[in-house]
């Protein structure tokens, strides 16, 4: 006997298939939101983290010290020797300085203090400065990187997305770049105390996040800063005026600089300072006086995090500020001695 055998199920229908797909189309563009938040929710702990780390150092160094770091230049006492004299610019940053509070020591004792560490430009003029300390300068430091900012991730190494507030003046020294200059919780030049943030620690922001530069030479507005008509003299013009000259800015732009963020150990403006003229995350472009030197200009803390940016509070506590803070108190959080008052009930 031969038996047969038959099947008695349908067979999927074109309209099933495609409502099934169209079904998983769904859910795809449903949860990639979800993930993409999730992803930079873990990205933006890590940031905070990182600063929660320099702000432990910080308080490490002033407790040995009796003084924050400068933002550029040396630790207190330290003595330049002659031949040093001879090797260019000795614009240490106040990362340098806490390297050993970081678990870096290794790379804290790389560093020759005795030479002139090279900006950026004179890398390739070895007879304007020292090259012993371009190797260090290229080292990557894991906890000055954000991982949301592409360029501090993927470019070069050495880079830096943690910048020392030096005020909303438009130098940040005490020296006299323009008449806002040395409020900062630090300075160009100069120390710190801790009895000299009159304003409170808890009032006042020590670091906060900046974006890099990319590889390339094409201009980018978010991470850029433009140089302007450089007849204009720092000592008589004040914020508001430098932002509204750069609120003026519009491309093409002839010059600007591009390397922002280049390395952790240049002190300066340019790469590991910024100031509160403008607000977090400013639409207009920051912009500098050509030929001045540190830059003089507004130079805004700025993140690849939606809507804000991380900051470090003297006292080691990390918020995360929202663009939209009214710039009245951002300027008011950026000063140690300005004399304004901030109340709880403001917010951030």
């Amino acid at each position: 006997m031969r038996r047969t055998s038959r099947s008695n199920g349908k067979g999927t229908s074109l309209v099933e298939v495609l409502v099934v797909i169209s079904l998983i189309g769904l859910l795809v563009a449903v949860s990639l939101p979800a993930v993409h938040a999730a992803r930079e929710a873990s990205r933006r702990a890590f940031c905070r983290n990182s600063l929660k780390q320099i702000g432990i150092a910080l308080q490490g160094y002033a407790s040995d010290h009796q003084v924050f770091p400068a933002a550029k230049g040396f630790e207190p006492g330290f003595k330049i020797s002659p031949a040093g004299l001879k090797d260019g610019y000795r614009d240490y940053s106040a990362h340098c300085y806490l390297l050993p509070y970081l678990d870096q020591r290794n790379v804290y004792n790389s560093v020759n203090f005795d030479l002139g560490v090279p900006d950026w430009w004179e890398l390739s003029q070895p007879t304007k400065v020292s090259l012993a300390n371009t190797t260090v300068m290229g080292m990557s430091i894991s906890v000055f990187l954000c991982p949301t900012d592409p360029n501090a991730i993927s470019t070069s190494p050495g880079r830096n997305s943690y910048r020392a507030n030096v005020g909303i003046g438009l130098c940040g020294d005490s020296g006299g770049c323009g008449v806002e200059d040395g409020r900062g919780a630090l300075l160009h030049g100069e120390f710190v105390k801790i009895s000299d943030v009159f304003d409170g620690m808890t009032n006042t922001i020590a670091f906060s996040e900046k974006v890099c530069g990319g590889a390339t030479q094409q201009f980018s507005p978010e991470t850029d800063f433009v140089f302007i008509d450089s007849s204009f003299d720092c000592r008589r013009i004040d914020s508001d005026w430098m932002v509204s000259k750069c609120r003026g800015v519009t491309q093409p732009v002839a010059k600007f600089f591009t390397g922002a963020g280049y390395t952790w150990s240049v002190g300066g403006t340019k790469y590991t300072s910024y100031t509160h003229a403008g607000p977090p995350n400013s639409p207009s472009v920051d912009c500098a006086i050509r030929g001045v030197k540190p830059p003089c200009g507004a130079f805004g803390a700025r993140s690849r995090h939606p809507r804000g940016v991380n900051s470090l509070f003297c006292d080691g506590a990390v918020q995360f500020i929202g663009s939209s803070i009214e710039l009245t108190l951002w300027r008011a959080l950026g000063t140690r001695n300005g004399g304004e008052v901030v109340a709880a009930a403001d917010g951030f």
